[in-house]
């Protein structure tokens, strides 16, 4: 990618007045009318990211760019436009998913024993198991995909270098210890927001 370029300059420039006249009809109509008009998710997801995709070629093609020859600037551009959509969006689309009723209380005494997982794989490291846990806490406190998806990978690959040496039944179960004991009250919107609302080009990567 050229040192030079510059997503956010690009798109205040009078040359990309088209594009953020769509993202402000995208806002103020045309998402309202999606969620009105579906109650499939993934329907909605898939509304979502091609409009995504769209942005990117519209700018791709306002500034001559030409993604076989500038790979890297295709997700630099798709983390651009995610970037203000989610935040500019952030609490409708949370509004349109509440599910804040899970009692995560009556699972609190669920412990890492419980799940089958030998005192030997962690018994040293309580401190830094609790440090994590309280990082992971932190995923309420962003409103991108992109942020909240690094939290989670931050976490895992913590569960997997540390815990689980690759065992992906190791790292489900420390997973679940951790999605209970987070607390989070969302923690099912959180997670539902990151799967239909980052791009799948970048999640499949």
């Amino acid at each position: 990618m050229h040192h030079s370029f510059d997503f956010y300059s690009k798109l205040k420039s009078q040359q990309s007045s088209s594009i953020l006249g769509s993202i402000k009809k995208f806002i103020n109509e045309l998402f309202k009318n999606i969620c009105d008009n579906s109650d499939d998710l993934n329907d909605i997801s898939s509304q979502y990211q091609d409009f995504v995709s769209k942005l990117t070629y519209d700018f791709a093609a306002v500034w001559k760019i030409e993604f076989y020859e500038e790979k890297s600037i295709y997700s630099n551009i798709i983390n651009g436009f995610e970037n203000i959509l989610c935040k500019l969006l952030y609490k409708r689309i949370m509004n349109e998913f509440v599910d804040s009723t899970f009692n995560y209380e009556s699972l609190l005494f669920i412990t890492l024993a419980d799940l089958d997982i030998k005192d030997y794989d962690y018994s040293g490291n309580i401190d830094e198991l609790s440090s994590q846990l309280n990082k992971f806490t932190q995923i309420s406190q962003y409103q991108t995909t992109r942020e909240k998806l690094i939290i989670l990978c931050n976490l895992c690959n913590y569960i997997n270098l540390s815990y689980a040496n690759f065992d992906r039944i190791k790292i489900t179960k420390f997973l679940v210890y951790m999605f209970i004991h987070s607390e989070i009250r969302d923690l099912k919107n959180q997670l539902l927001f990151c799967a239909l609302f980052r791009h799948n080009t970048i999640i499949n990567s």
